[in-house]
């Protein structure tokens, strides 16, 4: 995966995350299981933005520009 898509992936998994987790409200089991795969995920994409930061890769994601030179950017 691109440094970009790691970025926006650790931006919106929690989110998707949270949606499991309130679709499986009735069954127990299933939303830990959500909660830890995406606990699980999440925390191996952190661990690998690290080590490219670490590597010395500049990482930088741009999500928007909402106003002329106003740019929504997410930087390591």
């Amino acid at each position: 995966m691109t440094d970009q898509a790691l970025m926006l992936a650790a931006v919106l998994l929690p989110f998707a995350g949270a949606a499991g987790i309130l679709l499986c409200d009735r069954w127990p089991n299933l939303r830990e299981a959500v909660t830890l795969l995406t606990a699980g995920s999440l925390g191996l994409i952190v661990i690998t933005l690290y080590r490219r930061m670490q590597d010395g890769a500049t990482l930088a994601l741009q999500l928007a520009e909402p106003l002329p030179g106003l740019p929504l950017r997410f930087g390591l």
